[in-house]
Order: structure tokens, then sequence, then C-alpha cells
């Protein structure tokens, strides 16, 4: 699956991708999001605190799931990085609500609290589990597929799977992302 969707981020036809533990987020019945970070260095695990707090203050439950980003850089190379995804469930709308407002108002580097140095300036965050539209958010597709133990997941803004047999499901983005996946030249040939 690796190659395949490497094959995929070089000719241009994805951004990129991640391999993670756990897609069990991209079928929520409950208000879920999800917001990946680096896992090492000190200013990403003082983000990662700092963001674990707020989430149970506002009540949510937080697991954290291991995964490699995969993201096409300049020369038709692909940047592999190992992060985590910190997802957080919710059991009220006002409270998942504050906690995008939140992310939206101090997790995106640049802005808010000093443990904004953590944080990407095209913060990976994935909202679902919820009814209708959000303020801040657009909705996307999430393509995903198990391979030898591993989940890939790839984002678009078109709902057609990125390979064929990939599952798909909605999911909200962050505004920020929308530029991001609409630049994307139209898709070639993998091979």
């Amino acid at each position: 699956m690796t190659g395949l969707l490497d094959r995929l981020v070089a000719c241009g036809a994805i951004t990129g991708y991640t391999r993670e533990g756990a897609v069990d987020y991209l079928i929520a019945k409950r208000p879920t999001l999800t917001y990946s970070m680096y896992a090492g260095g000190r200013a990403s695990r003082a983000n990662r605190a700092r963001f674990i707090a707020d989430m149970t203050r506002l009540r949510g439950r937080v697991n954290i799931v291991s995964q490699v980003g995969h993201l096409a850089v300049a020369g038709g190379r692909i940047q592999r990085t190992n992060q985590v995804r910190m997802v957080v469930e919710f059991d009220h709308d006002e409270d998942f609500e504050k906690a995008i407002r939140l992310i939206q108002r101090e997790y995106v580097a640049g802005h808010g609290r000093e443990a904004a140095r953590g944080s990407w300036l095209y913060p990976d965050v994935r909202v679902t589990g919820v009814r209708g539209p959000i303020a801040g958010t657009f909705q996307a597709t999430a393509h995903h597929a198990a391979a030898i133990g591993d989940r890939f997941v790839v984002l678009t803004p078109e709902p057609a799977p990125a390979l064929p047999g990939m599952s798909t499901s909605p999911v909200l983005l962050l505004d920020c992302w929308r530029a991001i996946l609409s630049a994307r030249p139209p898709v070639g040939d993998p091979a």
C-alpha cells in the first residue's frame, strides 16, 4: 500500500497520507475531533499536555494513536514524520463546539498561548460524528484502507476513492486545509 500511495504523492494526485494505528474516529457516532502533532520535541510535548488538559476540561475523552505522516515536499520527495493523533470524543455538542473554537483560536502556529509553539500552521484536525456544517470547516473525504496491520488514510476534497478498494468516510476539515487539498494537479497515472 505504501508504494502505491507514494506514487500518488509523487505524481501530485494526493498531497500526502497517514499510516495510523487505528481509524475508528472516521466512523464515530458521537461528536469527535482529532488533532495531529509531531511525536517528539519539547514544544510538541508541551503542546500535547496543554491540549489534553484543555480537552479534558471541556469533558472530552482523549485517546492517543501513533501515526506516520507522509507529505509531498520539494523535488518530488516524501517527508515521513512520526506523529500522534489526539482523538477526542464528546457527549455534548456545546462542549464539542467550544473545543473546535479553542483549536481554531489557540492551536494554530503563530496564534494563542505558548503551547501553540508546537502547533502546525495548517493543523490536521478531522471532525466526524456531527450533523451539518461547523463554522470554520469544510466537507472533505477520508479514504482509508488496511494493509498488513496498518491503516492508511488519504484526504481529498472529492468523494471518489484515492485507490480502488479504499473505503470512504465524510470528514470536516479546518478551512485552512481547503487550499492545500484544492491545489493538487489533476490526478495522473500513479504507475
